[in-house]
């Protein structure tokens, strides 16, 4: 080995390798994988301290990363038990990954709702072994506030609770309003479009018609270019009216939220809900995208069994087409 080279492992094959102190990316000499130098190096010594320790690798260590995607999607259904055991079918791969560990400790938790679990502690612990130093400080993250509320009195637990809803609401509510004003010029743009598109379009007809009545085809190229613009005129105005649309029902919604009572557990359940959205507006994500979230919004909203909250769901345009009949 170099003066200048340190010790690594591939995360992809496993592999030990020597790479240069001052590289940041390299390529695997055994799988042929581009590798973080960073990440390969704290693999590394991660793993120097647990001898007999079993790795996953290759089409194994995508196994695991789709076992554990496949727990968080069930833990937020609330289908803990299942998730703790799917999340247990990684260990069968590998027993030195944390992110294993971890998935079974919001499952056997309840996402870290259940203040009285004890069993997790093992898991826990497992998974504090396995880390990195950045890894440890990601666990840290997750598990401190729930630390805390474990050793809050009841009293303590319900100021808590308040307080996080605040918060929440205030981050949302913040959210919205610089959003406001890109929405408001995004619905003057849409009324040119409204205006422009049949026009261009229309344009578009009549140049073609003229190139084959005169027999000057050359025109009809410049009728085709028409026609385009007047279709992706039409293709904004449509896609800009439908955002539009949606974010007007999620103002709406929040004036709704904030005109009922409810706990302070189901306004942070909303909340958060709302501000997936609300991210996912500010990020332009197309509205299409948005739908799963909507739907399983509207989803938790009904079975709250409000009857402002129901009503404003009929009547509105956007979230009506997710209730399920």
């Amino acid at each position: 080995m170099e003066k200048d080279q340190i010790n690594a492992k591939c995360p992809e094959c496993g592999a030990e390798l020597f790479i240069a102190g001052e590289e940041k990316e390299f390529v695997c000499p055994h799988c042929s994988a581009t590798i973080n130098s960073v990440k390969a190096k704290k693999y590394f010594q991660s793993l120097s301290d647990n001898s007999g320790v079993k790795e996953a690798h290759g089409e194994d260590y995508l196994k695991v990363m789709n076992i554990i995607s496949a727990a968080y999607d069930l833990i937020a259904e609330k289908e803990f038990k299942a998730a703790e055991e799917k999340a247990k079918e990684a260990l069968a791969y590998t027993d030195s990954d944390y992110r294993v560990y971890l998935a079974i400790v919001a499952a056997k938790t309840e996402n870290y709702t259940d203040l009285k679990d004890e069993s997790h502690k093992i898991y826990l612990n497992k998974a504090i072994s396995f880390a990195d130093q950045d890894a440890k400080k990601e666990i840290a993250d997750i598990y401190k506030p729930y630390y805390m509320k474990r050793n809050l009195t009841e009293e303590e637990l319900k100021n808590y609770s308040a307080e996080t809803t605040q918060k929440k609401k205030k981050k949302l509510e913040t959210s919205l309003k610089n959003m406001i004003p890109e929405f408001m010029a995004k619905g003057k743009r849409n009324k040119v479009f409204l205006i422009l598109f049949p026009i261009v379009f229309a344009l578009g007809v009549g140049v073609f018609v003229s190139s084959v009545l005169t027999e000057y085809y050359y025109l009809s190229l410049l009728a085709v270019a028409l026609v385009a613009g007047g279709y992706a005129l039409f293709r904004f105005w449509y896609t800009g009216t439908d955002g539009c649309k949606a974010f007007n029902s999620l103002l709406d919604l929040y004036d709704v939220i904030d005109s009922v009572t409810l706990t302070d557990e189901e306004y942070s359940e909303i909340y958060s809900r709302m501000q997936d959205l609300s991210d996912r507006f500010a990020d332009r994500d197309p509205v299409l995208s948005m739908a799963p979230t909507a739907k399983e919004t509207v989803s938790y909203l009904s079975s709250l069994k409000v009857s402002e909250i129901d009503e404003f769901i009929a009547k509105n345009k956007y979230y009506s087409q997710f209730v399920e009949e």
